[in-house]
C-alpha cells in the first residue's frame, strides 16, 4: 500500500504539472490543417479534398487567412496537398513567401504532392499551341504579346530542351584591344591591366563569317568565349568593310586569347533555322520552328518559359524578418526564363556566372526549410540559390537538371567578409541528390557554388556534366580576409566537368583562406578542358588551410592536384591517377604532371607568400605516353 501511493501521488503531481504547463502557455498545438490543391480546382472552393483549389497562390492565401484568424500565428502545423497535374495558373507571377506565410518549429508548413509516383509540377511558364507548317519542316505560331513583355530565349518540346537558331562555331581575329598571339607569361598580368570593359565591345571576325543584313540585326546575340567564361552580347552593327561587328553591351579582352581558342558563335539569328532549333520575332511574335525528323509540334507539348523565379523567400535578415519552417515533399519546379537586363546591362560575363541575381528557386531571409525528393529543371540560371542571410536549409534526395547556368549557389559573392554577420549565409546542407546537365545559357555555370558562406556540408551527390567547375567554394582571392570557413565537400562523385569548352577548372575548386574546410571521401574524374587547367582538385589564388584526404581522382586533362599558390593545405591519402599530359604546362606540351603548384609572375599584384601544403601518404600513378625525344618526362 505504501508503494502504490507513492506512485499515485507521483502521476497526481504529473497531471497537476501538465495542467499548469498548459495554462501557462501561449500557445496550444492543435492537429495538422489539410488544405488540397489540384489543377482542376477552383478557387472559390474550401480547400478540402473534395473541393480544392486551383492555384498555389490560393493555399497561400489560406495559409494567410489562417494565421489571422488565430492571431497571427499558426494554431498548428499545415499541410498543403498538391494533385498530381502542372499548375501553370501562376506562371506570369512567382510564387513569394513573405514572413506572413511563415511556420514555426512546431506548426510547420508542408507542401507535397499526394502522390510522389505523379508528382505536382510548378511551372514558370506556359504551354504553346496553335502550330502551323509554313514551309517544308518549319511550323509558325503567332503568340499573343503583352506590353512590356521580354522576349524569352528557351523552348522546350516534350520536357526536352531546344536550341536558339545559332551558327557554327567560329574563330575571331582580335577582340576588343587585345592583339592575337601567344600568351606573354612574363608580362601577362600587368600588360593587360586596368581590367575595366571597353565601353563598346567589339570583334574582328574572319572574312565571310558574320553577316550584315541578318533579320533584326540587334536581337542577333554573340557568345564570346574566354579563358573560364563564355560571355553573351547584344551586337549593334556589323561592319563588312573591315569585319567588324560592335556589341550593345561592353566586353573585356583580358582572358581572351589562345585559352579560349577565339571562340564565338552568333545565336538567335532566323537566317540558321536547322532542325531542333527556334526563332522568335521579338517585333511580331511570330514563333519559328524548325522540327526535327518525324517530329510534328501538334502532337507535343511545347513550353516556353514566362517568368525568372518560380518561388522566392521575400525575407530580410538585416531587420530579423526571416521567413521560416516550410518544406517542400516530392513537388516538380520547371521552367524560367533567362535573365536578360541584368545581364545585357554589364558585360553578361563572369566567374561561375556569379554576376546572375536570380534563381528558379530563391531564398533571401529564409531559415529552416526543407527540399526532400524534389525536382527542378529546365532553368534559364542556377536552379536553387540559399541567399542574403538564409541558414539551416536541406535539400536533399532531389534531382536539379537541365539547367541554364548551374545546380545549386550559397551565399553571395562579395569577395571577402560580409559585414553584417545576419546576412551571411550558414548552415546549408546538399545531400544524396543529383545536378547534372548545366551552362545551356551561361556556360560557367556550377554544378554548386559556394561563396563566402560557412558551415556548410556537401555531401552524397552526384554531379556531373557541366562546361565548368562541379563544386566551386570560398571566394575571397589571395589571403584577404573571408566569411567562408568549416564547410564539408565529401562522399560525392564529380566527372565529366569541363566537356573541352572551358579551361581552368576543377571538380573542387576553392579560393582564399577557408579554416577549418575538408574535402575527403570523393571521387572526381574525367575532368577535359578546352586548353590548360583541367585539373581535380584545384586550390586556386589564396586558398589557405584546406585539408583534401582520401580522394580518388583519375583521368583528368591536366594534374590530378594543383596548387595556384596558397599556404597551410594538407593532401593526404589521396589517390591520383592517370593524368593526361596535352597542353597543360606553358612550353612543356608533352609532360604528364600529376601534382602542381604555381605562383603569379613577382609583381603582378597577387603573389603574396610562397605555397605551402603538406602532401603525404598518397598513392601517385601515371602513364607517360609521350612520343616526343626532347621534353618526354613525367612529373
Amino acid at each position: 500500500r505504501e508503494h502504490r501511493g507513492r506512485d499515485e501521488c507521483t502521476v497526481l503531481m504529473a497531471v497537476v504539472l501538465a495542467y499548469l504547463l498548459l495554462i501557462c502557455t501561449d500557445t496550444v498545438i492543435s492537429a495538422t490543417t489539410t488544405y488540397f490543391v489540384s489543377p482542376i480546382g477552383s478557387n472559390d472552393n474550401d480547400g478540402s479534398a473534395k473541393y480544392p483549389w486551383a492555384t498555389i497562390s490560393r493555399a497561400m492565401q489560406g495559409i494567410k487567412q489562417l494565421k489571422q484568424s488565430h492571431g497571427g500565428k499558426l494554431p498548428g502545423p499545415v499541410d498543403i496537398m498538391l494533385q498530381p497535374g502542372t499548375y501553370y495558373g501562376d506562371s506570369n507571377m512567382e510564387l513569394q513567401f513573405g514572413p506572413d506565410i511563415s511556420g514555426a518549429a512546431e506548426t510547420p508548413i508542408t507542401f507535397q504532392s499526394v502522390d510522389r509516383n505523379k508528382k505536382a509540377t510548378i511551372a514558370g511558364g506556359e504551354s504553346v499551341g496553335g502550330w502551323e507548317e509554313t514551309s517544308e519542316g518549319v511550323w509558325t505560331v503567332d503568340l499573343p504579346s503583352a506590353s512590356g513583355q521580354k522576349p524569352f530565349y528557351q523552348l522546350w518540346m516534350n520536357g526536352s530542351r531546344r536550341e536558339l537558331a545559332h551558327t557554327p562555331v567560329m574563330t575571331y581575329q582580335r577582340i576588343g584591344d587585345k592583339e592575337l598571339g601567344p600568351r606573354d607569361y612574363n608580362s601577362y598580368y600587368t600588360k593587360l591591366k586596368p581590367d575595366v570593359p571597353n565601353e563598346e565591345g567589339y570583334i574582328v571576325f574572319q572574312p565571310g563569317q558574320v553577316m550584315s543584313d541578318y533579320h533584326d540585326l540587334q536581337a542577333v546575340q554573340a557568345v564570346v568565349y574566354h579563358s573560364w567564361t563564355a560571355s553573351i552580347h547584344q551586337v549593334k552593327a556589323v561592319y563588312s568593310a573591315n569585319n567588324t561587328m560592335y556589341f550593345q553591351n561592353p566586353t573585356t579582352s583580358r582572358f581572351s586569347g589562345e585559352a579560349s581558342g577565339n571562340r564565338f558563335y552568333l545565336q538567335n539569328v532566323f537566317e540558321m533555322l536547322k532542325p531542333g532549333t527556334f526563332y522568335l520575332d521579338r517585333k511580331t511574335w511570330k514563333l519559328s520552328y524548325h522540327a526535327l525528323p518525324g517530329e510534328d509540334p501538334r502532337n507535343v507539348l511545347t513550353v516556353m518559359p514566362t517568368t525568372m523565379q518560380i518561388l522566392v523567400a521575400m525575407g530580410n535578415a538585416s531587420n530579423g524578418s526571416y521567413v521560416d519552417y516550410i518544406n517542400w515533399k516530392d513537388v516538380n519546379f520547371a521552367y524560367s526564363t533567362m535573365e536578360t537586363e541584368s545581364c545585357f546591362a554589364g558585360t553578361c560575363d563572369g566567374q561561375s556566372a556569379d554576376f546572375l541575381r536570380t534563381a528558379a528557386i530563391n531564398l533571401l531571409g529564409a531559415r529552416h526549410w526543407t527540399f526532400d525528393g524534389v525536382e527542378v529543371s529546365h532553368t534559364g540560371g542556377y536552379g536553387i540559390w540559399a541567399n542574403q542571410g538564409s541558414s539551416n536549409i536541406v535539400i536533399q534526395n532531389s534531382h536539379i537538371h537541365d539547367v541554364g547556368a548551374g545546380g545549386m549557389r550559397i551565399g553571395q559573392g562579395e569577395h571577402g567578409v560580409i559585414a553584417n554577420p545576419t546576412m551571411r549565409t550558414t548552415n546549408i546542407t546538399v545531400t544524396n541528390s543529383v545536378l547534372e546537365d548545366g551552362g545551356h545559357i551561361y556556360q560557367m555555370g556550377c554544378g554548386i557554388l559556394l561563396q563566402e558562406s560557412a558551415m556548410n556540408v556537401l555531401s552524397h551527390n552526384l554531379i556531373h556534366d557541366f562546361y565548368y567547375t562541379g563544386i566551386s567554394i570560398g571566394w575571397t582571392w589571395g589571403y584577404a580576409p573571408t566569411s567562408a570557413h568549416h564547410n564539408y565537400v565529401g562522399f560525392n562523385e564529380i566527372y565529366n566537368i569541363g566537356r573541352a569548352v572551358l579551361s581552368d577548372m576543377g571538380c573542387v575548386y576553392s579560393l582564399g583562406i577557408q579554416p577549418g574546410t575538408v574535402v575527403e571521401n570523393n571521387v572526381c574524374h574525367h575532368v577535359w578542358s578546352y586548353d590548360y587547367g583541367g585539373w581535380g582538385y584545384y586550390t586556386d589564388e589564396g586558398s589557405s588551410d584546406i585539408t583534401i584526404r582520401n580522394n580518388i581522382v583519375y583521368n583528368t586533362k591536366c594534374a590530378g592536384i594543383h596548387q595556384h599558390y596558397g599556404e597551410n593545405n594538407m593532401f593526404i591519402n589521396n589517390i591520383i591517377a592517370f593524368p593526361h599530359q596535352v597542353g597543360c604546362v606553358p612550353g612543356k606540351s608533352c609532360v604528364t604532371v600529376a601534382i602542381r603548384s604555381s605562383q603569379h609572375p613577382p609583381g603582378s599584384g597577387g603573389g603574396g607568400p610562397f605555397s605551402s601544403f603538406t602532401f603525404e601518404r598518397n598513392i601517385v600513378t601515371l602513364t607517360c605516353t609521350c612520343t616526343q625525344s626532347v621534353r618526354n618526362s613525367c612529373l
